[in-house]
């Protein structure tokens, strides 16, 4: 059902470590996990799938999701099941959603410029119309940049 999953796990932990926020001492890190089943869009389907993972493997300690709604359904099946959040799981958001400042444990978020996506996004669609940008077959990364609000849930 589940299988290891490359990625940056690790490099998260380094930098939330470089943050100030302390490692967990004597627990060996985990290979992230990749469920193969439908991704959670909702919160709902975000308990389920919190539950599914915690029982595939019952010491994760820690769970970075891809958007703050789907940590706050971390964060609700935790809740539901007892679970101290940071002490026994830690929870991690993305998107900076003014909501998870007023969860419970407060919701540690990756916050980003969704205003200057949208804006760099147009910039360069335009350029792409109007013949003076990059054309499809030559790919171009910005970086926007990022950053953690670090709060009580990690």
């Amino acid at each position: 059902m589940f299988e290891p999953m490359d990625g940056s796990a690790l490099d998260i932990a380094d930098a939330l470590s470089a943050a100030g926020h302390p490692r967990r001492l004597g627990r060996q890190p985990r290979q992230p996990l990749r469920p193969h089943h439908r991704a959670p869009t909702d919160l709902g389907m975000a308990r389920e799938a919190t539950s599914r993972l915690l029982a595939a493997d019952p010491g994760i300690d820690a769970m970075f999701c891809s958007s703050d709604l789907l940590a706050m359904g971390v964060l609700y099946e935790a809740s539901a099941r007892a679970i101290p959040v940071p002490d026994r799981l830690a929870v991690m958001g993305f998107g900076g959603l003014g909501a998870s400042a007023h969860t419970h444990p407060s919701l540690t978020t990756v916050a980003v410029d969704g205003a200057r996506i949208g804006r760099e996004t147009a910039r360069l669609l335009l350029a792409r119309f109007d013949g003076t940008g990059l054309s499809p077959k030559e790919p171009q990364v910005l970086d926007v940049g990022s950053y953690v609000i670090a709060r009580a849930s990690s």
